[in-house]
């Protein structure tokens, strides 16, 4: 703390480049909400999509290149899956495994199979995913 006491002074004459803005919370329900859009935000879901059109691109051609399946259209793009389909593709298994049968109820979810679906699905994304 005290450190941030003597770099406010010092910081007097920079420009700030950091501030916080309120946004408009429209509630859908008791644990969401739908914020408001903001001009000029880039969507994570738009990045992550874009990755994994390069993936599916990337992979076709390189099958393509190995002649694996020469036969193929080279303009029909390839199928790529929706996040949460790639989420409950990992998740649905996971707890299946661990004796969970309803999948309906989330408060049945164990949170180390949830836990552990999510650090499988960070290790398949790129770390530098915003960067790109």
């Amino acid at each position: 703390m005290w450190l941030f006491q003597v770099h406010l002074p010092v910081q007097g004459n920079e420009q700030r480049r950091y501030h916080a803005r309120h946004y408009s919370v429209t509630p859908l329900g008791a644990r969401s909400g739908l914020i408001q859009w903001v001009d000029g935000a880039t969507a994570l879901f738009s990045l992550y999509k874009r990755w994994q059109q390069r993936e599916a691109v990337a992979q076709q051609q390189k099958h393509q290149q190995q002649g694996a399946s020469s036969q193929a259209v080279p303009n029909n793009p390839p199928a790529i899956p929706r996040p949460s389909e790639v989420y409950y593709s990992k998740l649905t298994p996971a707890l299946k495994e661990k004796g969970v049968c309803n999948l309906d109820n989330r408060k049945e979810w164990p949170l180390s199979v949830m836990r552990s679906v999510l650090e499988e699905l960070m290790d398949d994304t790129p770390k530098d995913l915003l960067a790109r």
